[in-house]
């Protein structure tokens, strides 16, 4: 007899595999990357847009407490705040 709730153990872990991610037309942010490697999902800015940037910025901040960029311009940093205020921009770094 079969259950038409029932999923096969491919189609669960696809299905599981699918919501670890969030798939932008530009990027593919991968929330489970912390979990899986110890260290976490970092936006790599060069080749992104300051709102490319900003949106896997709120991306990424809805799953998890610290959002980290690299290379990031001051014009970047301007876009991720107006989304997240209480972003840092650390110049040096």
């Amino acid at each position: 007899m079969s259950d038409d709730t029932s999923l096969s153990l491919a189609d669960a872990l696809h299905e599981w595999a699918q919501g670890q991610e969030d798939r932008l037309a530009y990027a593919t942010v991968d929330h489970e990357r912390a979990a899986r490697t110890g260290f976490p999902e970092v936006i790599f800015c060069p080749g992104k847009s300051d709102r490319q940037i900003a949106e896997i910025a709120k991306s990424l901040s809805e799953r998890a407490p610290v959002v980290m960029a690299t290379r990031a311009t001051a014009s970047a940093f301007d876009a991720v705040r107006a989304r997240l205020p209480g972003a840092v921009f650390h110049e040096d770094a």
